[in-house]
């Protein structure tokens, strides 16, 4: 067994194209911040992290990039292949939880053999198992007899009952799917496989982890009422919840987080209400809903425990 890399999410800062970490402490600490400002550790310039991971979300390199954001690790390793042997792979042996969620696998053939996944009769295509066969093949006249592969896979580890970040995991999945990527901008036929498998999810993600603990903190404040049935997500996200962050001193939801969540929150009611979208969205508007969604999620879980302390 070769060495092991894991890769966590990274980009680059777009003053300097130095390399910068993404992961939930950076998002933290751009929440928190006053001004919404992000300092790049190398030439110090404020950054919009919002607009920096939005763009990376829309790249989405090697369909990992929006993995990483979200919390996604890649082990990164190297095996050996034998022409015409099955090369068994077991993913515990490259560092990967029994418990993880494998999101995906690039195989990065480093001479002339390439790998064919042995699959049964029926080919898994929805979930990826952690053990599995590969059966090296070379399509030269003359062909080499061994040859390395790289492979990256990519992986989240996520418990059963964090329901929240299992439902943004999803919209991520669907987001980088194919169906997503191949999606014509202006084809309506492919809406239902492109678009809402991703909006629901990261709707839900947002919604369920928000409501319950703003309706909590209003109560406290005595301010529940016969009417809660009739309070929409819409006023819990634009009204409410800015009202709790003023009782509780607690850092408001920055404006361009709020606006794509309301973005999401409209798309998501029209798909609720007539199946498709009123008009198409584009890769750009999905990969900002998406990154709304993101960092909502870490938002929930830096801010909302304030509302715990309520008297």
């Amino acid at each position: 067994m070769g060495k092991i890399a894991q890769i966590p999410g990274f980009t680059s800062c777009p003053s300097c194209n130095s390399v910068l970490q993404i992961d939930g402490t950076a998002i933290a600490f751009f929440l928190k911040s006053p001004a919404n400002a992000f300092p790049c550790s190398s030439c110090k310039v404020n950054l919009n992290l919002f607009d920096v991971i939005s763009k990376e979300v829309e790249k989405n390199f090697f369909f990992t990039t929006a993995y990483h954001i979200a919390g996604a690790t890649s082990s990164v390793f190297t095996v050996t292949m034998n022409r015409g042997k099955l090369l068994s792979i077991d993913l515990k042996e490259y560092d990967v939880p029994a418990t993880a969620t494998v999101l995906e696998i690039n195989y990065t053939p480093n001479g002339l053999l390439f790998p064919l996944e042995v699959h049964g009769n029926s080919p898994t295509r929805h979930s990826i198992r952690h053990k599995f066969e590969l059966y090296p093949v070379s399509f030269q006249e003359n062909p080499i007899e061994q040859a390395p592969l790289n492979m990256m896979v990519t992986w989240i580890n996520v418990g059963d009952d964090d329901v929240a970040l299992n439902h943004l995991i999803r919209a991520f999945r669907y987001y980088s799917s194919s169906n997503f990527l191949d999606a014509p901008a202006d084809s309506q036929l492919n809406l239902p496989f492109a678009y809402e498998n991703t909006v629901i999810p990261a709707n839900v993600a947002i919604e369920m982890s928000l409501v319950p603990v703003v309706r909590k903190a209003l109560a406290r404040l005595g301010l529940a009422s016969h009417a809660d049935d009739k309070i929409t997500y819409s006023h819990y996200l634009n009204l409410l919840l800015p009202l709790c962050c003023g009782r509780a001193s607690a850092p408001l939801l920055p404006d361009a987080v709020r606006t794509q969540l309301n973005v999401l929150r409209k798309k998501r009611n029209e798909i609720g209400h007539s199946g498709k979208f009123d008009a198409a969205v584009s890769k750009n508007e999905m990969a900002k809903m998406l990154t709304g969604s993101l960092f909502g999620f870490h938002y929930c879980k830096l801010v909302l425990p304030s509302f715990e302390l309520f008297s």
